[in-house]
């Protein structure tokens, strides 16, 4: 009986030591795993900003006269949807009204009923 005992003491200690060793290594695994998460996270901030400075980059504003050409409507309807907020000015430069041109192809779509 005694023989049996210390035997089970043995596994069990065994068995103790598998398991500390098994939780040091999810536990380093999960400080790598942490590392991976934030070096991701850190990439995709830095993406995000770089397609956010690209996008304004290329902002291309146009004045108003360009936009009565570029949809085919007369002044009047134009500052008509802009007091309506369906046309939005983007910037005012010396008494000017600037669109951006993404606007404007977004409205003259919707405007015409012009298919994507």
């Amino acid at each position: 009986m005694k023989r049996t005992l210390m035997a089970i003491c043995r596994y069990l200690i065994r068995i103790i030591r598998l398991l500390h060793e098994l939780s040091a290594k999810a536990a380093h695994r999960e400080t790598e795993i942490i590392h991976i998460l934030t070096a991701i996270r850190k990439e995709h901030t830095d993406l995000k900003q770089q397609l956010a400075n690209q996008m304004e980059q290329e902002i291309i504003y146009r004045d108003a006269e360009y936009a009565i050409e570029f949809i085919g409507i007369s002044e009047s309807t134009l500052a008509r949807h802009q007091r309506k907020g369906v046309l939005v000015v983007a910037k005012i430069d010396k008494g000017k009204r600037y669109f951006k041109q993404q606007d404007l192809e977004r409205f003259k779509k919707n405007y015409w009923n012009l298919p994507d």
